[in-house]
């Protein structure tokens, strides 16, 4: 949640129920079921705007209330949406599988009274992979539509082409920096890449060579954390931009990290292996 004390999470049950939601307090290391489910969701999303959560099932959206009650969310029985993020305001954002692809933004009803659709980007073979920046509502997303492979494009009241022909960009998670200057993207050649939305110059932040598959942006735009492929295992890395000092800070596994607002603690997961884990920055204990 938007709440530093508070985590939740889903969990296949042991029992008759297929699953249900678990809401976990940090300090006091409590757990408290929040509700079942009938089937394993493939949808969960914390709304700050409505102090909930959107629960997605094969083709039905619910939100799921901190009491533990759920409300369907009316006109989503015809939409399978992935990679959903959702807004302040109440928007959701989504790719949508179908013969053709596109972007689109769905309003939540339970929030705005209306279920309108916005076609956010026209069809290409492959439009996807969509994210709000942190202030406003610019949306960047990768595309094909030019035929040449996957290209960042910034959408505004126009597409709007940011990366290179030069930039091989791979399919999956784009990010914005914590001050909306810089998109974050992964290479087919296993490097991170940071784009300059002003002037649209590219800069690597790993080298060349090196099997990097995940990263993210501190709580500043001057530290990326990133895993990178040491021996057998993926190890979890911090990078300082300003003088491009990298530091490894995990021996025993470690994928993709996410720092916390206040940056005393980072949590990470381990590639292949479940479970989440917290390294104190301070005392560095895992």
């Amino acid at each position: 949640t938007d709440k530093l004390d508070k985590l939740a999470f889903i969990e296949p049950s042991a029992f008759s129920d297929p699953a249900h939601a678990i809401l976990f307090s940090i300090p006091s290391k409590k757990m408290y079921k929040l509700t079942h489910f009938p089937s394993m969701p493939n949808q969960f999303a914390w709304v700050n705007a409505r102090d909930a959560f959107i629960v997605g099932f094969k083709k039905q959206y619910s939100m799921l209330n901190m009491n533990g009650s759920m409300l369907k969310i009316d006109n989503t029985s015809d939409f399978e949406l992935h990679e959903l993020s959702v807004t302040n305001d109440g928007s959701l954002l989504f790719s949508s599988d179908s013969q053709s692809h596109f972007v689109e933004e769905h309003n939540n009803p339970l929030i705005s009274g209306s279920s309108e659709v916005l076609r956010v980007a026209e069809s290409s073979l492959i439009d996807g992979a969509a994210a709000y920046s942190n202030q406003g509502n610019r949306i960047a997303m990768l595309s094909d539509r030019r035929r040449k492979g996957m290209e960042v494009w910034l959408i505004d009241k126009t597409p709007t082409l940011l990366n290179s022909d030069a930039l091989d960009i791979q399919y999956g998670p784009i990010k914005w920096s914590p001050d909306d200057k810089y998109l974050m993207v992964l290479t087919k050649q296993q490097r991170l890449a940071s784009i300059n939305i002003a002037t649209k110059q590219v800069t690597y932040l790993t080298e060349d060579g090196e099997i990097v598959l995940a990263g993210s942006w501190g709580t500043t735009s001057n530290t990326v954390y990133f895993s990178k492929l040491v021996g057998e295992t993926f190890q979890l890395f911090s990078l300082h931009l300003p003088d491009n000092s990298a530091s490894q800070l995990t021996t025993n596994g470690g994928y993709f990290a996410q720092i916390s607002r206040d940056e005393k603690n980072l949590y990470y997961t381990k590639r292949n292996e479940t479970g989440l884990w917290k390294m104190n920055t301070q005392t560095k204990e895992h």
